[in-house]
């Protein structure tokens, strides 16, 4: 295992979370509070990061089936989204109602920088290739800024008691998190792909309407 290699693959979890700490509300987070946003995002991602061996190690070098891709989209999702929602409720309440979907992105990027840290950690030192696991980084960050945007969505609309729309809101960002994070592990791992480039293109891009469609 190379030193420089584990640099480049947790660089990105590194700087999202420095940026998220110069950048976030200081009414609503303390320093204290991302952190713990970082580390459960860490401790996560073992049951998530056991199956995921398990999947993918049961094909070898091959190329991981859709429901492969599916099952470990989901797995992460899942686990990432769970304590996204629990920081994202707290800030709420910290926050007097007046909580805004930058808030929900904050509590997302972090959770998926912990998260990406540990797992990218790991990978790298079963001998994946670094930079393939740093843009994967990028890929979690971003799953995780839907899901967190759509809770914003979802527990607003709820306290003005459109139930409704609430469990469409967080139901939508999952699903949306869950197929995107599936795409991009459709190609197998042990090499970089330049489709792995195009992948994180569109992912982000499909982001990026996602948010603008929900403003």
């Amino acid at each position: 295992m190379d030193s420089t290699d584990v640099l480049i693959a947790v660089s990105p979890s590194v700087i999202v979370t420095l940026a998220v700490i110069m950048l976030r509300r200081k009414d609503i987070y303390s320093v204290l509070v991302i952190l713990s946003m970082f580390v459960l995002g860490m401790v996560v991602v073992l049951p998530s990061c056991f199956i995921e061996v398990m999947i993918d190690g049961a094909g070898g070098d091959t190329q991981l089936s859709l429901g492969g891709a599916f099952v470990i989209g989901t797995t992460e999702e899942l686990a990432k989204s769970a304590v996204t929602a629990l920081f994202v409720v707290r800030a709420k309440q910290r926050a007097n109602g007046d909580l805004r979907q930058i808030d929900g992105i904050m509590c997302g990027v972090t959770v998926a920088a912990g998260f990406s840290l540990a797992e990218n950690y790991f990978f790298v030192v079963m001998g994946y290739p670094a930079l393939s696991r740093a843009l994967a980084a990028l890929g979690h960050a971003t799953y995780q800024v839907i899901f967190g945007s759509a809770i914003v969505l979802a527990l607003n609309a709820k306290a003005h008691g459109d139930k409704a729309r609430a469990m469409r809101y967080a139901i939508e960002g999952l699903a949306v998190a869950i197929v995107l994070h599936a795409f991009w592990d459709i190609p197998h791992y042990t090499f970089i792909h330049y489709y792995q480039f195009v992948a994180l293109g569109g992912i982000v891009y499909s982001a990026y309407q996602y948010l603008q469609s929900r403003q």
